[in-house]
């Protein structure tokens, strides 16, 4: 392992090119210590991933506990079918001991906003959004919609489109949060949604 200098810095002041210097050789100084990459901010060793994470990133079904803990869980709609609902617990300790003792918060999410989770987390996972998955839960709209984004993408070297799904290149996972709202944009109003 190669020594490095670590220095104490509060990012102030820092032009961005700096900052992306920064990460990248961080990021080499990580997968040279034997760590994989798997989501824009997330490394671990070979099999080692956070399961949370890519949960979230996946939109699994899961029941998140803590204080600011998100999970994301199928309900029963009254006209039957399911649909998904977001749950989480209040953001301070104090009001996720109140919250334990009445349960967790519960709303239910849209198929545009379950859309959005979908690819705001999965263009972060270096496995990227998954084609089949997307189809099936969204519709055909909602796939040439995201089709016609990561083309774009493509022509500047930020995104790869193939059989499989979409994911950003290494030049396009700098830029996860930018994409990501770009190509949420770009869906259309109403987006089906066939969950989990």
């Amino acid at each position: 392992m190669r020594e490095h200098e670590i220095r104490r810095d509060t990012g102030e002041g820092q032009g961005a090119a700096d900052q992306q210097d920064l990460w990248l050789e961080g990021a080499s100084w990580l997968r040279d210590a034997g760590f994989e990459q798997y989501e824009t901010v997330h490394f671990g060793r070979a099999g080692s991933r956070s399961r949370y994470v890519v949960h979230v990133a996946q939109l699994h079904p899961l029941v998140a506990v803590g204080p600011g803990a998100e999970g994301l869980l199928p309900v029963e709609r009254a006209a039957g079918g399911i649909a998904a609902a977001r749950t989480w617990y209040g953001h301070s300790l104090a009001g996720y001991l109140h919250a334990a003792d009445g349960g967790y918060r519960q709303e239910p999410v849209d198929g545009r906003t379950l859309a959005a989770d979908a690819l705001l987390g999965g263009l972060r996972l270096a496995a990227g959004v998954e084609r089949v998955t997307w189809r099936r839960r969204f519709g055909a709209p909602a796939e040439a919609a995201l089709d016609g984004v990561v083309a774009r993408w493509q022509e500047h070297g930020l995104a790869v489109a193939d059989d499989e799904g979409w994911r950003l290149t290494a030049n396009g996972a700098l830029r996860s949060d930018g994409l990501a709202a770009e190509a949420v944009a770009a869906l259309p109003e109403a987006v089906s949604l066939v969950w989990p």
